[in-house]
């Protein structure tokens, strides 16, 4: 078992984070066991997992996860599977969650994907300098409509 599992699980369900992940407590999680139609019993399953796993992360020495030259009760491969994990059930990772889910390091960088380019091209203005319309008129002054 991987030791952020060992180490938080037991504990995951007393959590304030697996409430604010799965939406309610585990006393009304185990009154919807009962009820939950079988299909989604494994989603159920989850909840103390994720919450052990992002606790490891994220609390003490576990924010260590993320750095290379630091120890971490939350070792890195362990978080990278887990985070592989939730990039295959459609979950988005940010570029540092992806380097440690690649086991390399992050430098920071932030590749520009479609959304940036494209937000880039949005942002562009056109307008020639002096703000000059493409007809050869001045738009900068015109009051609206008389353009």
């Amino acid at each position: 078992m991987p030791d952020p599992l060992r180490s938080e699980l037991p504990g995951a369900v007393s959590r304030v984070l697996f409430s604010e992940i799965t939406g309610r407590g585990a006393s009304g999680w185990l009154e919807v066991c009962d009820t939950t139609p079988p299909a989604r019993l494994p989603l159920l399953m989850l909840g103390p997992i994720v919450t052990a796993y992002e606790h490891a992360m994220t609390d003490g020495e576990g924010k260590n996860t993320w750095r290379t030259d630091r120890y971490s009760p939350c070792p890195r491969r362990a978080a990278g599977t887990y985070l592989t994990f939730l990039a295959t059930v459609g979950y988005q990772l940010s570029a540092i969650e992806q380097a440690l889910a690649d086991d390399v390091p992050y430098t920071g960088d932030t590749p520009a994907g479609p959304d940036l380019v494209e937000s880039a091209a949005e942002g562009e203005d056109n307008t020639p300098e002096g703000g000059a319309a493409p007809d050869g008129g001045d738009e900068s002054n015109a009051p609206a409509g008389e353009a």
